[in-house]
Protein backbone atom coordinates (compact mmCIF):
# COMPACT_ATOMS: atom_id res chain seq x y z
CA UNK A 1 0.00 0.00 0.00
CA UNK A 2 1.38 3.35 -1.14
CA UNK A 3 -0.66 5.39 0.92
CA UNK A 4 -0.23 5.68 4.83
CA UNK A 5 -3.08 6.83 5.85
CA UNK A 6 -5.09 4.42 4.08
CA UNK A 7 -2.80 1.51 5.75
CA UNK A 8 -2.80 3.41 9.06
CA UNK A 9 -6.60 3.32 8.64
CA UNK A 10 -7.32 0.01 7.53
CA UNK A 11 -4.72 -1.34 10.42
CA UNK A 12 -7.08 0.45 12.88
CA UNK A 13 -9.98 -1.50 11.55
CA UNK A 14 -8.37 -4.67 11.56
CA UNK A 15 -7.39 -4.21 15.01
CA UNK A 16 -10.79 -3.03 16.34
CA UNK A 17 -12.37 -6.13 14.15
CA UNK A 18 -10.05 -8.74 15.59
CA UNK A 19 -10.72 -7.05 19.68
CA UNK A 20 -14.76 -6.51 18.99
CA UNK A 21 -16.85 -6.66 16.25
CA UNK A 22 -19.77 -4.89 17.81
CA UNK A 23 -18.25 -2.14 18.84
CA UNK A 24 -16.46 -1.91 15.24
CA UNK A 25 -19.63 -1.65 13.78
CA UNK A 26 -20.73 0.72 16.16
CA UNK A 27 -18.10 2.52 15.60
CA UNK A 28 -17.93 2.47 11.61
CA UNK A 29 -22.38 2.44 10.66
CA UNK A 30 -22.70 4.84 13.87
CA UNK A 31 -24.12 8.43 13.16
CA UNK A 32 -22.06 11.23 12.20
CA UNK A 33 -22.19 14.95 12.13
CA UNK A 34 -23.57 16.45 9.26
CA UNK A 35 -20.62 18.28 7.11
CA UNK A 36 -21.58 21.72 6.57
CA UNK A 37 -20.04 24.31 4.31
CA UNK A 38 -18.11 26.43 6.19
CA UNK A 39 -17.21 30.35 5.18
CA UNK A 40 -14.85 33.04 5.79
CA UNK A 41 -16.91 35.06 7.36
CA UNK A 42 -17.74 33.30 10.69
CA UNK A 43 -14.70 35.69 12.01
CA UNK A 44 -13.53 39.27 11.72
CA UNK A 45 -10.82 40.04 9.57
CA UNK A 46 -8.83 40.68 11.83
CA UNK A 47 -8.63 37.45 13.54
CA UNK A 48 -8.60 35.96 10.61
CA UNK A 49 -5.19 37.80 10.11
CA UNK A 50 -3.94 37.00 13.81
CA UNK A 51 -4.45 32.96 13.22
CA UNK A 52 -2.46 33.13 9.99
CA UNK A 53 0.25 34.66 12.13
CA UNK A 54 -0.06 32.26 14.46
CA UNK A 55 -0.72 29.12 11.97
CA UNK A 56 2.05 26.91 13.06
CA UNK A 57 0.92 27.30 17.11
CA UNK A 58 -1.64 25.53 18.98
CA UNK A 59 -3.89 28.82 18.45
CA UNK A 60 -4.94 28.40 14.68
CA UNK A 61 -5.94 24.73 15.63
CA UNK A 62 -8.11 25.98 18.58
CA UNK A 63 -9.02 29.35 16.41
CA UNK A 64 -8.08 31.45 19.71
CA UNK A 65 -5.85 34.78 19.67
CA UNK A 66 -3.21 34.83 21.79
CA UNK A 67 -4.72 36.93 24.03
CA UNK A 68 -7.27 34.25 23.89
CA UNK A 69 -5.05 31.63 25.11
CA UNK A 70 -3.85 33.56 27.51
CA UNK A 71 -6.93 34.18 29.30
CA UNK A 72 -8.50 30.80 28.99
CA UNK A 73 -5.62 28.40 29.34
CA UNK A 74 -2.81 30.46 30.86
CA UNK A 75 -1.09 29.49 27.52
CA UNK A 76 2.05 32.56 27.46
CA UNK A 77 4.14 33.04 24.39
CA UNK A 78 7.00 32.14 26.68
CA UNK A 79 5.91 28.76 26.04
CA UNK A 80 6.78 28.27 22.55
CA UNK A 81 3.04 27.71 22.26
CA UNK A 82 1.91 30.39 20.78
CA UNK A 83 4.20 32.33 18.00
CA UNK A 84 5.96 35.58 18.99
CA UNK A 85 5.46 37.04 15.31
CA UNK A 86 3.74 40.08 15.94
CA UNK A 87 2.45 42.23 13.56
CA UNK A 88 4.95 45.16 13.85
CA UNK A 89 7.89 42.46 13.84
CA UNK A 90 6.60 41.08 10.50
CA UNK A 91 6.28 44.79 8.89
CA UNK A 92 9.70 45.51 10.07
CA UNK A 93 10.87 42.36 8.50
CA UNK A 94 9.32 42.91 5.18
CA UNK A 95 10.88 46.73 5.73
CA UNK A 96 14.06 45.28 5.80
CA UNK A 97 13.54 42.82 2.73
CA UNK A 98 12.38 45.94 0.99
CA UNK A 99 15.71 47.83 2.38
CA UNK A 100 17.72 44.90 1.02
CA UNK A 101 16.34 44.86 -2.20
CA UNK A 102 16.67 48.32 -3.38
CA UNK A 103 20.56 48.37 -2.46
Amino acid sequence: MDNPDLRDRAYIYWRMLSTSPEKTAQVVLGKRPNIEKQTGEAYEADVIEELLLQISSVCSIYHKTPEEMVKLYGIAASSGMISRASKDKIARGLDYLAAREET
